[in-house]
């Protein structure tokens, strides 16, 4: 049986909604600066272990440190983009409803026989 997860209420969401538009923000003050290829990438790197540590302490989990989380804090490069709000977001829906990322992992990996089907395949 699974363990009942304390799910992020709406409440929290906006406000850590708000708390890493203002991280991306000052990460997008320093991008323009020119200053901030340097250090914007720690300022969000920051960021998105908070985020994860925010999901653990929810009752979520680390993952494993495999290409998804790596992919969470290699995004952190791209300048002029919101990365931090995009993964706290992302992570607060999957967070709330597991039962929607086993339909899309079932879809990536075939068993769901959606894109066969939608090709019109076999």
């Amino acid at each position: 049986m699974e363990e009942p997860k304390n799910k992020f209420t709406e409440s929290e969401m906006i406000v850590g909604g708000f708390a890493f538009l203002g991280v991306d923000a000052v990460c997008l003050a320093l991008d323009l600066t020119g200053v901030g290829i340097a250090l914007t990438p720690f300022l969000q790197g920051a960021a998105t272990f908070f985020v994860e540590w925010w999901v653990k302490s929810k009752s979520g989990s680390w993952g494993a440190l495999d290409l998804k989380r790596v992919a969470k804090y290699l995004a952190n490069a791209i300048p002029f983009f919101p990365t931090v709000l995009f993964i706290f977001i992302v992570s607060a829906f999957i967070h709330n409803h597991p039962e929607k990322l086993r339909v899309f992992e079932k879809a990536a990996a075939g068993k769901g026989g959606g894109t066969a089907k939608a090709a019109g395949g076999v």
